[in-house]
C-alpha cells in the first residue's frame, strides 16, 4: 500500500524529487538504492535524469515495491528488495548513492541511515530530504480545517514528527503546485483517506476559506513549503 496517492505524489512530491536527484550526481553505471522508496517517486526521476542507471528499490511491503517498479522499470536495471524497516539487504560498500525522499521516518530513522552509510561505497553519497517544520503547510491546511469544523484534530495530526537528520543540513525552499481545489482536495483527502468523512463538506468549506490567500485569478494553487537536506559524501 502507497503512502503517498499517486495525486499527492505528482502534485507534492515531484518536484521535490528533482532537487533530490540533483544532489546525487547521477551516471550511467550509478547503482543507487532507493530506502522506503514508496510508490518510487524519487527513484522516477533517476530514471528520467540518467535512464541507465542501476536502482534498488527498498520497502517494507510488496505493494509499495510493485508500485514503484511499475513506475521506474525502464532503462537500466531494478532490484526490489523488502527490508524490516531497520536494515538494508545488502552488502557492505555496494552503492554509489543512497536516497530518501521523506520517507525515513516510515522505518526506524537511526538505523536506515547507519544502513545507507553501510552500503554505499567510500567517494559515494547519501542524500535525504525531510520536513523542515511538520506539518507542511499544505498539510496544516487540511488538519485546520477538520478541527475548525469537527472541533478536535485528526487522528493522523498526532503522528507528525520531524525525521531526526543526522549531519549538517541545509533548508530548501519550495512551492506545492496545484491545478485547482479540486485538485487539492483529489490529493489530500484521498492521501489522508477522508473522502468519506461525514463531516467532509464542512471540512472542505473551511478549507476553502484558508485556501484563500494562496490561490491566483486564475485559481491555480501556490503553497511555499520548506525542507531539509542533507547531503553527505561517504
Amino acid at each position: 500500500m502507497r503512502r503517498f496517492g499517486r495525486i499527492y505524489a505528482s502534485a507534492v512530491l515531484r518536484p521535490l524529487a528533482e532537487q533530490l536527484v540533483a544532489e546525487l550526481d547521477v551516471r550511467l553505471e550509478s547503482r543507487i538504492v532507493d530506502v522506503m522508496c514508496d510508490g518510487g517517486t524519487a527513484s522516477t526521476e533517476v530514471r528520467r535524469q540518467c535512464a541507465g542507471a542501476g536502482i534498488i528499490l527498498v520497502d517494507t511491503t510488496r505493494e509499495a515495491l510493485a508500485d514503484a517498479i511499475a513506475a521506474v522499470d525502464a532503462g537500466g536495471s531494478v532490484e526490489a528488495l523488502l527490508t524490516n524497516g531497520s536494515t538494508l539487504p545488502l552488502a557492505d560498500a555496494t552503492c554509489d548513492a543512497a536516497m530518501s525522499l521523506l520517507t525515513l521516518g516510515f522505518g526506524e530513522p537511526q538505523a536506515l541511515y547507519s544502513e545507507m552509510r553501510r552500503v554505499v561505497h567510500r567517494g559515494g553519497r547519501i542524500v535525504s530530504l525531510s520536513w523542515a517544520a511538520e506539518p507542511p503547510a499544505h498539510e496544516r491546511i487540511l488538519i485546520d480545517a477538520y478541527q475548525d469544523a469537527v472541533g478536535s484534530p485528526p487522528a493522523y495530526a498526532a503522528a507528525f514528527q520531524s525525521t531526526p537528520q543526522f549531519g549538517e543540513g541545509r533548508a530548501v525552499r519550495d512551492v506545492v503546485r496545484f491545478d485547482g481545489a479540486h485538485q487539492y482536495w483529489d490529493a489530500v483527502l484521498s492521501h489522508r483517506g477522508l473522502n468519506g468523512h461525514p463531516s467532509l463538506h464542512e471540512i472542505r468549506a473551511r478549507g476553502g476559506e484558508l485556501l484563500g490567500e494562496y490561490t491566483a485569478a486564475d485559481g491555480t494553487i501556490r503553497i511555499p513549503i520548506e525542507l531539509t537536506m542533507v547531503a553527505q559524501d561517504v
